[in-house]
């Protein structure tokens, strides 16, 4: 029984986080929008900024714990917050902060010039593949899982289940590698970008 109301709450769940995310991306293409029409944001500038800084030696290191929180730490927030009655609030509140920063970032990107489009790929396509549907995955679990909750504040750790363990862990497993895997190849990717970055627009 418990398994089926579970299965319940998925269309719901997902309906309730991808709506949040599409209005949270809205508003991050909006503001965008906003800042450049009126000269407070000058992408261009700090696109070649960004390139002269990929140029100089040392620049841009960053260590693999920095890039495995990067990528970890939105799905551990929806997996903490699917532990408590308040996720059913705060998870897609986190979609929308999730969209909005994503959707601001690429569209700060896209129009600072003929680099800003690669660059964005570069920074956020290459690990976006694995980290936006985790995110999701759990994020829709979390919130099916919060609803559940009838007014506790902390889910019991033995609730879980080993099914429901096993999953998350592959989930984050998953995660995990592709920050490694960023981690060994998006300087190698900026670097090589890096002239067209320079080129500005």
């Amino acid at each position: 029984m418990t398994k089926e109301k579970g299965r319940g709450k998925v269309p719901v769940a997902l309906a309730i986080n991808s709506l949040a995310f599409a209005l949270g991306s809205l508003g991050g293409f909006c503001l965008v929008r906003w800042l450049s029409g009126r000269g407070l944001l000058d992408l261009p500038g700090w696109l070649e900024s960004f390139a002269l800084g990929l140029t100089t030696e040392g620049a841009g290191d960053v260590s693999f714990l920095a890039v495995l929180w990067d990528a970890v730490r939105w799905p551990l927030f929806v997996l903490l917050l699917g532990c408590t009655a308040l996720g059913v609030w705060m998870i897609p509140v986190m979609f929308a902060l999730r969209g909005f920063c994503l959707c601001f970032t690429v569209s700060a990107l896209a129009g600072a010039g003929q680099g800003g489009f690669p660059l964005a790929l570069v920074l956020l396509g290459l690990g976006g593949v694995v980290k936006l549907p985790a995110f999701f995955l759990l994020g829709v679990r979390g919130w099916g899982e919060a609803a559940a909750q009838r007014g506790r504040l902390l889910a019991p750790p033995g609730d879980w289940g080993g099914r429901h363990l096993a999953q998350t862990g592959l989930i984050l497993g998953c995660v995990a590698g592709c920050a490694w895997l960023e981690f060994w190849c998006v300087p190698v990717l900026l670097r090589w970008i890096a002239p067209l970055l320079g080129s500005g627009g």
